[in-house]
């Protein structure tokens, strides 16, 4: 490769975390030098080991966590349907009044 190819290929690498090689004209990553961030805070992963519990805890306790979760979306459905019904409720009524006022 001649050396003003070299030189463009230089000039043209603007990444930051690529490095041509000296009159080479090949791209090779940058190597980290310091830590990364995300491994620092994904160290402590916990997990539970429920095998030492028998099989009918484990799934009754899922069995009960899994009907909260059921409950508590009917409670939020049930309330958002309540919303949508003052809501309608009060649009055709403000509707209502503007088409008597017009």
């Amino acid at each position: 490769m001649p050396l003003a190819a070299a030189r463009r290929s230089n000039v043209d690498c603007r990444n930051r975390f690529l490095r041509p090689r000296f009159l080479l004209g090949v791209v090779v990553p940058v190597r980290l030098l310091g830590g990364v961030v995300l491994a620092r805070l994904t160290e402590k992963i916990t997990v539970v080991d429920l095998s030492a519990y028998p099989d009918w805890v484990v799934v009754l306790g899922a069995t009960l966590v899994a009907a909260l979760v059921i409950w508590l979306l009917m409670k939020v459905l049930k309330l958002a349907l309540w919303l949508l019904l003052f809501v309608v409720l009060v649009g055709g009524l403000a509707w209502v009044g503007w088409l008597l006022v017009k």
